[in-house]
This record gives C-alpha cells, structure tokens and sequence, in this order.
C-alpha cells in the first residue's frame, strides 16, 4: 500500500472515521487530565533546525529541576539516544516496537546519566513504520496510548518527531497537549513554517482538540543582519507565540551530542546551555515555577541523584579554596548584592557535595553577593565533579567572564601544570586557548612578587608586565616597574624604557631597536609555527616596520607563498 500524505489521516473528505474522533483524555489508571504529565512534541518538517538539540536539552533542563521527564525519540535516525550517551541498538525493544507490536512503553525505556530524565530510543526499523502503519486501524492514536500508560510516572513528556508530516510525526501531534516549533534563522527556513501550523491545525479539528502551540523557537541564531532580520519578520507575524528566549550558534552546543552528553552535563557555563534553561523558564511551567517549588535541603541533608537544581541554605554552601579568582571587589559586590535583592539570583551557581555540605564549582561571586543581599537560600546545580574538573570549570567560567586579573589566570594555569600533570599544550586545549597565550601567561610568574602584586591591585597592565620580563633580575625589574607607578607610563611608555635599560641607558630612536619586545617575540613565534620557516619582524617605528620570512629552496618558498595564499 502506497504510504500516505503528510495529512491524508487527518484531511479526508466526509465523515471522519471514529478513531479520529476524540483523543484519549484519561490514562491507563484513569487519571484526570489536569493530573496528566505536560506532553509536548518538538517538531518542523523541515531537517537542520535544532529539534533534536530542543528536545533533549530542554528535558535535560527539566530533568535537572527534579522533574520527572521522559524523551521519546520517533525519529529514525535516533539522535536523541546518541546525545544522551545511550547507543542505539537495533536488537533491543524500541518506540518501534511500542508502535507496531504494541510493546508496553514501559518496557523500552532506559535511564540516563540524569536521575529524573528517561528515554524510549527509537531504532532505525521505525524507517518502515510509515509504510506498516498505513493500514492498521487507529494508527494515528498508538503513541497517545502509549504514553497515557506511563502518565502517572512523570511530570513531564517529550517527543522528537523527524523531519516530516508523516504517521509518526502525527502520532506525535496526537499525543501531545502542546507543540514547540524549532526555527533556524534562515529564510529558507521559513517556508515549512506554514505547512507546520495547517498540520497543527487540521490534527486540532480531527483527532486532537486540546493541542495547542506552546511556541515557536529560534536557533542557530548567528551574530549578523540576516538573523536579525528573520527574527523580527517571525517576532512581526507570530508574535507572543514566539518564546522570548533564543538559541545562539554555540560551538560547546554543536560539541555536546559527540561527547554523549547534553549541554547541562558538557558545560553548564556555556551560552548555550544557559540559553535551554531560560528557555524552560519561558515554557509556562518552566524553570521560574520549577524553582520556586524546587525542595530546599538542610545542610545535613545529601541529595540523591548526580544532578539537581535546589535550593540551598546559603549556610550549606560553602567557597572552593582552590577558586582561581582570588579578590572581589567590593563596590561591585553591594552592586549586585542590590540587583539580587530586587530580582532574586537569576542563574543558580554551580555546586558539588563535599560530604554533608555543598562545594561551589562555580559562581562564588553569586554566592558572596546573595549573603550581602540578605537571602537564606540560593538556587544551586548540583553536579558530580573531580577536583581537576571542577578547577578547569572554575578557571574557564572565570576565564570566559574575564574576571580573572593577569596573575591568577597564570598562577591557574601553573596549577594545572603542577598539581594535575598537564602540559602547556594540555592546559591550551583545556581551557581553548592558544599555547603561546599559555605560555605568555606563566612567564608573568618570573616577576618578584611586588610586581606581580602590583598586577593583581590593576595598577600594572599586563602589557606592563610583559614588557618589565625584558630586563635581567628581580632588583631591575623592581626599580622598572616603580618607575612605571611612580611616572604613570603607559605600556608603549614602558617598553621603551625597557629598551633603554637593555641598551645600557642609551635613547632608542624611532629606527632602532636595541631589544626585541616580549609582544614582537611571541608574534615571531606565532609566524613560525604556522609559516614553517625562519621568520623575522623589524620594527621602523612604533606603527611601522617590515617582516622577512628565511627559505632555502624553491620548493619551500611554494610551499610559504601557499600558506599565505600569494
């Protein structure tokens, strides 16, 4: 039998057939529908939008709130088990088997590094469900009794549909009670959008009266013209139904699903992540009411599972003494002190138990500021963690919220080094950076510590000190850099005077350079690593200056003039 249109099941001409009459209402054990879990389907027919990516790190956010929630995957190609770090395995029970053969959904479900998140893989049979599916009787309503078999087991339900209006993403629709709609910035992406709602709409009329569009969501929202543009063209026609939260390109999103994880459990700090839980927030019964109903432990009282959003006693918590920010000031403390006494802490720290108490990972400065603005508990993730993870967690939030000064990030990169065996190579890689950058860093370590100290007050920059490594021994450096406070000099200023020194107090004109900056090394390294060749920058003046590239042959020469595209 040929398989279907898109709508066929649901658009036919005449009198409807009784199975598409009424959606079940009342679960296996009769419960009322205001006691039925929150069934949502993620679905566009169109591929590439972000709906895999929706679905699982929108339950992982739930589930993270201690909500019970399940993820059924019906798309074929089973990204959703992949990205939760269970491998899809054709001999095992699947949805496929729920749909066809009616196997209890019960018993395909599996458990996931999430306590409260569950899922029912699909299998690469479900291929062909279309096709078997087409002449069964009641074929559209199978995932709906499916899932009202296991409502009294969860809060919360979410099914990935694939690309398409086929018989699995109809079930979907017909499980559901409410429909979120992943949409890519792009233009192109906006012509399925239509074809989306006159589906919603035609399951709404025939099979399903209680469905309704939750929202629509933005993804892969790029930094440019372009999806600003179709953000306000979607914002303009659709408007309150477009959820408020967007989803950015987000390199640690798109590496997430390789690593088995979802963003929550790869990198909680990461925009993207955060991106999920405000858009969980946005969802109605999101993370605002999650939180607010979130259970509030004693401090004496462990919390089960390997990852939670709580409530903490701020007594329950307590600063990791190996935090790589060392100082915090105090005006911008009150500042946000002030902010969370009027709006509450907007996003929860991140945390691990040590034994009955709780560890910060990461959001010290959340925490210090909640105590000044008088608040009793804090919204905390609880999260499972090494002490090297949670350093490298602590260093790269720091790091990335650049609220690390010049020597802390390098005294944490000395930390990496010594106290957890990496290279300097290891430590770029860890925290994504350059190894030059690494290794710039730890030289600042050479300075006597009253320069250094002078770098953590803000008095010195870091172009300062750089500059500053040019001179030979601590007592020179020491009279330089007091020179430097005493007279204000700028970097430019300071480099100068270094070059002064080096050169046995002589003036260095503008067309002489007695000695090479630390800033001219680093590039000349830089130009050899990617050149492959012997490089050399000449500077002429402070804005001018030439640079000559070595070769031995002509097959080398090529081989630069490739690498710089002549």
């Amino acid at each position: 039998m040929p398989m279907p249109s898109s709508t066929s099941a649901v658009a036919a001409r005449g009198p409807r057939p009784a199975s598409l009459r009424h959606a079940p209402t009342r679960g296996k054990r009769g419960l009322p529908e205001e006691l039925m879990p929150r069934i949502i389907t993620i679905a566009n027919q169109k591929g590439g939008v972000g709906k895999t990516t929706t679905a699982v790190n929108l339950a992982a956010s739930l589930a993270a709130a201690e909500r019970r929630t399940l993820l059924i995957d019906v798309d074929p190609q089973g990204n959703a088990g992949s990205a939760l770090g269970i491998p899809r395995d054709d001999a095992e029970p699947s949805v496929y088997e729920v749909l066809l053969d009616g196997v209890p959904l019960a018993e395909v479900v599996k458990r996931t590094e999430l306590k409260f998140l569950d899922l029912a893989p699909a299998s690469r049979h479900l291929v062909g469900a279309e096709l078997e599916l087409a002449g069964e009787e009641g074929r559209e309503q199978r995932l709906a009794r499916a899932v009202a078999a296991v409502a009294a087991e969860y809060e919360y339900v979410l099914i990935d549909c694939p690309p398409s209006l086929g018989l699995l993403t109809l079930n979907g629709l017909v499980a559901a009670q409410g429909v979120i709609i992943p949409i890519q910035c792009e233009y192109f992406a906006l012509e399925g959008l239509a074809d989306v709602l006159r589906t919603i709409d035609l399951v709404k009329g025939a099979a399903n009266p209680r469905l309704q569009v939750d929202g629509i969501v933005l993804t892969m929202h790029a930094a440019n013209n372009l999806a600003q543009q179709v953000e306000d063209e979607i914002r303009k026609h659709f408007k309150k139904e477009v959820f408020k939260t967007v989803i950015p390109r987000n390199v640690r999103l798109s590496e997430s699903p390789s690593h088995g994880k979802p963003i929550l459990l790869y990198d909680v700090s990461s925009k993207g992540c955060q991106s999920y839980l405000e858009l969980a927030r946005d969802l109605g019964r999101g993370m605002a009411a999650l939180l607010a109903n979130a259970p509030a432990p004693s401090a004496s009282t462990p919390i089960g599972g390997r990852v939670g959003l709580l409530s903490l006693p701020v007594e329950a918590v307590e600063r990791n003494p190996d935090q790589p920010r060392k100082r915090f000031d105090d005006a911008r403390l009150d500042e946000l002190a002030a902010s969370i006494r009027e709006l509450g802490v907007v996003e929860p720290i991140l945390v691990r138990r040590q034994g009955q108490r709780y560890r910060i990972v990461a959001g010290e400065r959340r925490w210090r500021a909640a105590q000044r603005a008088g608040l009793k508990e804090i919204p905390a993730l609880v999260r499972e963690a090494s002490d090297a993870e949670s350093f490298r967690i602590a260093l790269v939030e720091n790091l990335q919220r650049a609220d690390l000064n010049a020597i802390e990030e390098a005294e944490a990169y000395q930390a990496l080094v010594d106290e957890h065996g990496l290279t300097q190579e290891a430590v770029a890689g860890k925290v994504g950076k350059e190894r030059s950058t690494v290794a710039n860093a730890l030289r600042l370590l050479r300075l006597p510590e009253e320069v250094r100290d002078a770098v953590r007050e803000g008095q010195l920059e870091m172009g300062h000190a750089r500059a500053l490594l040019g001179l030979e021994g601590a007592e020179a450096i020491r009279r330089a850099a007091a020179r430097v406070l005493r007279e204000k000099l700028s970097v430019r200023a300071t480099e100068t005077l270094v070059r002064e020194l080096v050169g046995g107090g002589k003036k260095v004109g503008p067309g002489r350079t007695i000695a090479e900056s630390p800033a001219v090394r680093a590039l000349v390294q830089r130009l050899q690593r990617r050149l492959g060749c012997r490089c050399r920058v000449v500077p002429k003046s402070d804005a001018a200056g030439r640079i000559e590239l070595d070769y031995t042959s002509l097959e080398e020469l090529d081989g630069i003039l490739d690498k710089i595209g002549a």
